[in-house]
């Protein structure tokens, strides 16, 4: 018995991460093919781990994450705002030009804003 496989059934990781989950799937798919070729039962040896791995998720949303992540520190950063905005300053700074000064005030915990 000959089995040949096409590049197109060869799968293309998007991410390295992604080889875990696959390489699960790949050898039970691969047991299949051994039980019906060969007529025998290749054994669960790691039955529990499999059973684990099947009530979690197959792939998590990593932007849906980041989203999170984001918004979080957006909120805490919101309660700390200072107008950074200089009336001596002719060009207007850019909303990411703002966080990046409250976050570098914010690290060096500044506290108000300069009388002067």
């Amino acid at each position: 018995v000959g089995i040949y496989l096409l590049e197109g059934g060869l799968a293309k990781l998007d991410f390295l991460s992604d080889a875990n989950s696959r390489m699960k799937k790949f050898n039970q798919l691969m047991k299949r093919v051994m039980e019906k070729l060969h007529s025998f039962v290749i054994p669960d040896v790691l039955e529990e781990d499999e059973d684990d791995s099947e009530s979690e998720p197959e792939g998590q949303d990593i932007d849906e994450l980041y989203q999170f992540v984001k918004q979080t520190h957006q909120q805490e950063a919101l309660s700390i705002q200072v107008d950074v905005q200089h009336p001596a300053l002719i060009p207007v700074l850019r909303p990411y030009q703002r966080e990046a000064v409250n976050w570098m005030l914010r690290q060096e915990r500044f506290r108000s804003a300069p009388t002067s």
